[in-house]
């Protein structure tokens, strides 16, 4: 796989940009290409890490599954992402959860030892590694964290300020949330309904507007949705 092929699976956003100038030619040249159906596990929490894989196309989840086979997509990851660099940093043998595909996807991989060797020659794609997992971990943070035990309505925007700040956007365009309502109300930690209500009323007042089902956020609408983070009694 060569690195036009790269150039290929790219759409000119930001994050393709920084993969394109850290992932060299030479690595690429020697990736193996998955494709994944919907509904697809790529990867089994415990089982051993054999694999680095750079998502090209699609999304994956993190999941968890309880014993009654109930499912918990907790994490959603769209291209482009690593699969595996939690644990090849942690230096860790198997993987920390499952990972799978809800609407298909087209991955590279590389066997671990290969990829690690890579990242000791391209200090780039190594700083490109970790700032991946970082920003993994940071938006898990604040979900976690701060956001864990504000009200749902505040967990709501500080979830959408969040995520404007790393989609793609055309200066003068709305930001438009492309994550469907579960995936939202699962990363949020927060059920369907709840999530329903606080986004109707973020539209009712003005924070954002809904049209088939989307949601979008006009510049200014950020500015309120930033108002009401710093001051929650705004609405």
């Amino acid at each position: 796989m060569s690195a036009l092929r790269l150039q290929s699976y790219a759409n000119g956003s930001k994050q393709w940009d920084e993969f394109l100038k850290a992932v060299p030619e030479e690595l690429m040249a020697l990736a193996s290409i998955c494709r994944y159906k919907a509904g697809s596990t790529i990867c089994l929490g415990e089982a051993p890490v054999k694999y680095v894989h750079l998502v090209l196309t699609g999304t994956v989840s993190a999941q968890n599954v309880t014993v009654t086979g109930k499912v918990s997509n907790w994490l959603h990851m769209p291209s482009p992402t690593f699969i595996g660099d939690l644990e090849v940093l942690a230096e860790r043998r198997c993987y920390a959860t499952n990972v799978a595909t809800p609407d298909g996807c087209v991955l590279a991989r590389w066997p671990v030892g290969q990829f690690v060797e890579a990242m000791m020659d391209y200090p780039k794609l190594l700083l490109l590694f970790s700032r991946v997992l970082a920003k993994k971990n940071y938006g898990l943070s604040v979900s976690r964290g701060h956001a864990a035990f504000r009200p749902n309505l505040e967990k709501t925007v500080i979830y959408l300020l969040q995520y404007c700040e790393t989609a793609p956007h055309e200066p003068g365009s709305p930001y438009v949330v492309q994550k469907t309502r579960t995936e939202i109300s699962s990363e949020a930690f927060f059920s369907l309904k709840t999530l329903e209500r606080c986004l109707y009323r973020l539209r009712d007042a003005g924070m954002l507007s809904i049209a088939k089902g989307k949601v979008y956020i006009s510049e200014e609408q950020l500015v309120l949705l930033e108002k009401f983070r710093d001051d929650p009694d705004s609405i």
